[in-house]
């Protein structure tokens, strides 16, 4: 190799390692960014921003029946990004096994997720898992607890790391009576 030739080659080595840095850097944002775990459930008054800052009051599931719930936030591409609340649902009247009506049920409609900087963002979509589905779970599964998601999606520029609390508004229908909720969530 004549002398001439070794600055090109120090430069394709520098723009090689600045594209593979880049590259890394860009695939460790698949996961989430953020994880949010939970402060309080409070029963839901209007205006919404009581319930956001907590003055609400304190709210806990009713006998045999309970929730455990978290929030994630996923990045996504350059036009959209989302929160997700996963919940699961527990049942205990459902007994020996045997899975017959549901008392407790989510509901999508009407849900949002408000930011610590006040930005609101309404369910999209939702998820059940296949495995939650009391038809199509396997025998090994327990038929008292189900998983269900509420997807709000937001800008793919919001900036996640600036976000320390956010409160979700949603709800469920319990023997047909419906609740609705607002939890709060701190970041984990």
């Amino acid at each position: 190799m004549r002398p001439q030739d070794r600055p090109q080659l120090r430069n394709l080595h520098f723009v090689c390692t600045a594209f593979a840095g880049l590259t890394l850097t860009a695939c460790a944002g698949l996961g989430p960014s953020r994880v949010f775990a939970p402060v309080a459930d409070h029963a839901r008054t209007e205006p919404r921003s009581l319930g956001e800052r907590g003055f609400a009051p304190a709210l806990s599931p009713p006998p045999s029946v309970g929730w455990d719930l978290a929030v994630i936030a996923l990045d996504g591409d350059e036009r959209t990004a989302r929160y997700e609340m996963r919940c699961t649902f527990r049942d205990d009247s459902l007994v020996d096994g045997l899975a017959g009506r549901w008392r407790i049920q989510p509901k999508f409609s009407g849900a949002e997720i408000v930011d610590d900087e006040g930005r609101r963002f309404p369910c999209v979509r939702a998820r059940v898992p296949i495995q939650a589905d009391p038809e199509a779970r396997d025998d090994g599964d327990s038929p008292t607890i189900r998983s269900f998601s509420w997807v709000f999606e937001v800008s793919g520029s919001y900036d996640f790391r600036r976000v320390q609390l956010i409160a979700v508004h949603w709800g469920f229908e319990l023997d047909g009576q419906p609740f609705e909720i607002t939890s709060r969530f701190r970041v984990a």
